[in-house]
Protein backbone atom coordinates (compact mmCIF):
# COMPACT_ATOMS: atom_id res chain seq x y z
CA UNK A 1 0.00 0.00 0.00
CA UNK A 2 1.63 3.06 -1.12
CA UNK A 3 2.77 6.07 2.10
CA UNK A 4 0.07 8.51 2.06
CA UNK A 5 3.02 10.93 2.66
CA UNK A 6 4.95 10.88 -0.60
CA UNK A 7 1.47 11.41 -2.47
CA UNK A 8 1.45 15.04 -3.73
CA UNK A 9 -1.07 17.72 -1.21
CA UNK A 10 -3.96 17.20 -3.61
CA UNK A 11 -3.91 13.82 -4.30
CA UNK A 12 -3.30 12.44 -1.11
CA UNK A 13 -6.36 14.53 -0.07
CA UNK A 14 -8.26 12.56 -2.48
CA UNK A 15 -7.18 9.20 -1.12
CA UNK A 16 -7.85 10.81 2.40
CA UNK A 17 -11.46 11.15 2.06
CA UNK A 18 -12.18 8.41 -0.30
CA UNK A 19 -11.29 6.36 2.77
CA UNK A 20 -13.18 8.63 4.94
CA UNK A 21 -16.12 7.90 2.70
CA UNK A 22 -15.23 3.65 2.49
CA UNK A 23 -15.00 4.11 5.78
CA UNK A 24 -18.31 5.48 6.44
CA UNK A 25 -20.29 3.30 4.14
CA UNK A 26 -18.80 0.34 5.68
CA UNK A 27 -19.71 1.48 9.13
CA UNK A 28 -23.25 2.20 7.74
CA UNK A 29 -23.93 -0.89 5.97
CA UNK A 30 -22.88 -2.96 9.24
CA UNK A 31 -25.21 -0.74 11.39
CA UNK A 32 -27.90 -1.59 8.72
CA UNK A 33 -27.07 -5.69 8.69
CA UNK A 34 -27.13 -5.82 12.50
CA UNK A 35 -30.20 -3.03 13.24
CA UNK A 36 -31.89 -5.38 14.97
CA UNK A 37 -29.24 -6.03 17.80
CA UNK A 38 -28.75 -2.29 18.31
CA UNK A 39 -30.75 -1.20 20.67
CA UNK A 40 -30.25 1.06 24.45
CA UNK A 41 -30.14 -2.83 26.72
CA UNK A 42 -27.45 -3.52 23.93
CA UNK A 43 -25.35 -1.09 24.63
CA UNK A 44 -25.75 -0.67 28.41
CA UNK A 45 -24.56 -4.13 28.61
CA UNK A 46 -21.34 -3.82 26.36
CA UNK A 47 -20.43 -0.92 28.29
CA UNK A 48 -21.33 -2.23 32.24
CA UNK A 49 -18.25 -4.21 33.56
CA UNK A 50 -15.91 -1.56 33.57
CA UNK A 51 -14.87 1.21 36.42
CA UNK A 52 -17.15 4.27 36.43
CA UNK A 53 -14.94 6.48 34.42
CA UNK A 54 -14.00 3.92 31.89
CA UNK A 55 -17.43 3.21 31.33
CA UNK A 56 -18.15 6.61 30.79
CA UNK A 57 -15.41 7.48 28.22
CA UNK A 58 -16.21 4.21 26.54
CA UNK A 59 -20.08 5.69 26.47
CA UNK A 60 -18.97 8.78 24.66
CA UNK A 61 -17.04 7.07 22.34
CA UNK A 62 -19.29 4.81 21.43
CA UNK A 63 -21.62 7.64 21.30
CA UNK A 64 -19.53 9.40 18.89
CA UNK A 65 -19.21 6.56 16.67
CA UNK A 66 -23.09 6.12 16.73
CA UNK A 67 -23.85 9.30 15.76
CA UNK A 68 -21.86 8.73 12.42
CA UNK A 69 -24.24 5.80 11.82
CA UNK A 70 -27.47 6.91 12.25
CA UNK A 71 -28.21 5.29 15.66
CA UNK A 72 -30.93 6.75 17.05
CA UNK A 73 -29.89 9.20 20.02
CA UNK A 74 -32.48 7.72 21.94
CA UNK A 75 -30.94 4.55 22.29
CA UNK A 76 -28.24 5.70 23.59
CA UNK A 77 -30.11 8.63 25.80
CA UNK A 78 -31.84 5.53 27.66
CA UNK A 79 -28.64 3.47 28.02
CA UNK A 80 -26.85 6.65 29.19
CA UNK A 81 -29.91 6.53 32.12
CA UNK A 82 -29.58 2.55 32.98
CA UNK A 83 -25.90 3.42 32.91
CA UNK A 84 -25.50 6.54 35.27
CA UNK A 85 -28.67 7.50 36.65
CA UNK A 86 -30.54 10.59 35.50
CA UNK A 87 -27.76 13.52 36.29
CA UNK A 88 -24.90 12.14 35.17
CA UNK A 89 -26.47 10.04 32.27
CA UNK A 90 -27.86 13.45 31.06
CA UNK A 91 -24.32 15.30 31.13
CA UNK A 92 -22.64 12.28 29.35
CA UNK A 93 -25.52 11.79 26.74
CA UNK A 94 -25.06 15.89 25.98
CA UNK A 95 -20.95 15.50 25.56
CA UNK A 96 -21.06 12.26 23.18
CA UNK A 97 -23.92 13.55 21.52
CA UNK A 98 -21.96 17.42 21.28
CA UNK A 99 -18.84 15.69 20.38
CA UNK A 100 -20.81 13.31 17.82
CA UNK A 101 -22.21 16.65 16.43
CA UNK A 102 -18.76 17.71 15.97
CA UNK A 103 -17.30 14.73 14.53
CA UNK A 104 -19.97 14.16 11.59
CA UNK A 105 -19.78 17.49 10.91
CA UNK A 106 -15.93 18.15 10.61
CA UNK A 107 -16.04 14.88 8.43
CA UNK A 108 -18.02 16.51 5.76
CA UNK A 109 -16.54 19.67 5.68
CA UNK A 110 -13.29 17.56 4.98
CA UNK A 111 -14.59 15.68 2.66
CA UNK A 112 -16.48 18.00 0.84
CA UNK A 113 -14.18 20.74 0.06
CA UNK A 114 -17.02 22.45 -0.93
CA UNK A 115 -17.90 20.03 -3.79
CA UNK A 116 -21.58 19.91 -3.21
CA UNK A 117 -23.47 23.34 -2.76
CA UNK A 118 -26.27 22.57 -1.24
CA UNK A 119 -27.27 26.24 -0.62
CA UNK A 120 -27.26 26.67 -4.75
CA UNK A 121 -29.95 23.89 -3.94
CA UNK A 122 -33.79 25.87 -4.53
CA UNK A 123 -35.49 24.77 -1.44
CA UNK A 124 -32.94 24.08 0.56
CA UNK A 125 -30.70 26.90 -0.43
CA UNK A 126 -32.61 29.29 1.35
CA UNK A 127 -32.95 27.01 4.72
CA UNK A 128 -29.10 27.35 5.06
CA UNK A 129 -28.80 30.44 4.06
CA UNK A 130 -31.41 31.40 6.77
CA UNK A 131 -29.32 28.81 9.38
CA UNK A 132 -26.55 30.79 9.07
CA UNK A 133 -28.09 34.42 9.51
CA UNK A 134 -29.49 32.93 12.27
CA UNK A 135 -26.38 30.82 13.62
CA UNK A 136 -26.45 28.93 17.12
CA UNK A 137 -30.48 30.27 17.39
CA UNK A 138 -30.86 28.07 14.14
CA UNK A 139 -28.69 24.58 15.18
CA UNK A 140 -30.77 25.35 18.81
CA UNK A 141 -34.36 24.65 17.39
CA UNK A 142 -33.19 22.23 14.61
CA UNK A 143 -31.79 19.64 17.94
CA UNK A 144 -34.94 20.41 19.63
CA UNK A 145 -36.59 17.90 17.50
CA UNK A 146 -36.61 14.76 18.75
CA UNK A 147 -37.55 13.27 14.90
CA UNK A 148 -34.75 14.83 12.84
CA UNK A 149 -31.83 11.89 12.71
CA UNK A 150 -28.55 13.12 14.60
CA UNK A 151 -26.20 11.82 11.60
CA UNK A 152 -28.51 14.03 8.97
CA UNK A 153 -28.61 17.11 10.93
CA UNK A 154 -24.59 17.01 11.38
CA UNK A 155 -23.97 16.09 7.88
CA UNK A 156 -26.42 18.78 6.43
CA UNK A 157 -24.95 21.86 8.74
CA UNK A 158 -21.77 20.30 7.51
CA UNK A 159 -22.14 21.45 4.23
CA UNK A 160 -23.30 24.96 5.28
CA UNK A 161 -21.56 27.85 5.98
CA UNK A 162 -22.18 28.17 9.67
CA UNK A 163 -19.53 28.73 11.90
CA UNK A 164 -18.09 25.92 14.00
CA UNK A 165 -18.42 27.89 16.81
CA UNK A 166 -22.23 28.69 16.50
CA UNK A 167 -22.74 24.93 15.47
CA UNK A 168 -21.50 23.75 18.22
CA UNK A 169 -23.10 25.82 20.80
CA UNK A 170 -26.45 25.58 19.12
CA UNK A 171 -25.94 21.53 19.41
CA UNK A 172 -25.07 21.72 22.70
CA UNK A 173 -28.11 23.36 24.14
CA UNK A 174 -30.31 22.07 21.78
CA UNK A 175 -29.67 18.53 23.00
CA UNK A 176 -30.34 19.26 26.32
CA UNK A 177 -34.17 18.72 26.93
CA UNK A 178 -33.84 15.67 24.98
CA UNK A 179 -30.96 14.55 26.93
CA UNK A 180 -32.53 15.10 30.47
CA UNK A 181 -35.98 13.00 29.03
CA UNK A 182 -34.48 9.93 27.42
CA UNK A 183 -32.22 9.72 30.91
CA UNK A 184 -34.43 9.79 33.22
CA UNK A 185 -36.75 7.79 30.79
CA UNK A 186 -33.47 5.25 30.91
CA UNK A 187 -33.47 5.46 34.73
CA UNK A 188 -37.32 4.81 35.44
CA UNK A 189 -36.84 2.12 33.00
CA UNK A 190 -34.13 0.03 34.68
CA UNK A 191 -35.50 0.95 38.13
CA UNK A 192 -39.26 -1.08 36.73
CA UNK A 193 -36.94 -3.88 34.97
CA UNK A 194 -35.61 -4.11 39.19
CA UNK A 195 -39.26 -4.37 40.53
CA UNK A 196 -39.45 -0.72 41.42
CA UNK A 197 -43.02 0.85 40.72
CA UNK A 198 -41.97 4.00 38.80
CA UNK A 199 -44.60 3.86 36.35
CA UNK A 200 -45.42 7.33 37.53
CA UNK A 201 -42.17 8.79 36.86
CA UNK A 202 -41.80 7.21 33.34
CA UNK A 203 -45.51 8.38 32.39
CA UNK A 204 -44.02 12.06 33.39
CA UNK A 205 -41.16 12.19 31.49
CA UNK A 206 -42.94 10.21 28.63
CA UNK A 207 -45.22 13.54 28.96
CA UNK A 208 -42.02 15.98 29.28
CA UNK A 209 -41.02 14.45 25.63
CA UNK A 210 -44.14 15.62 24.43
CA UNK A 211 -44.29 18.68 25.79
CA UNK A 212 -40.45 19.91 23.87
CA UNK A 213 -42.42 18.52 20.68
CA UNK A 214 -45.22 20.79 21.15
CA UNK A 215 -43.22 23.62 22.39
CA UNK A 216 -41.25 23.18 18.83
CA UNK A 217 -43.78 25.18 16.67
CA UNK A 218 -43.68 27.87 18.81
CA UNK A 219 -40.02 28.50 18.85
CA UNK A 220 -39.99 28.02 15.66
CA UNK A 221 -42.46 31.02 15.31
CA UNK A 222 -40.15 32.89 16.98
CA UNK A 223 -36.51 31.89 16.11
CA UNK A 224 -37.62 31.18 12.15
CA UNK A 225 -40.13 33.99 11.33
CA UNK A 226 -41.92 32.96 7.44
CA UNK A 227 -41.01 36.07 6.76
Amino acid sequence: MADTESLPPRRRNIVLRSLVIALLAAGLIAVVIWRDEIDYQAIADWAKNHSWWETALEFIAVHVVAGLFFVPRLFLGLAAGALFGPIWGSVLAIVGGTLGAFVGFALVRFVNADAVKLREAPRIGPLLERAEQQGWRFVFVVRLIPILPHSLVNYVFGLSKISTGAYLLGSALGMVPTAVIYANLGDSGRGIAQGQSNYALLAAWGFGLIFVSWLLPKLIARFWPSE
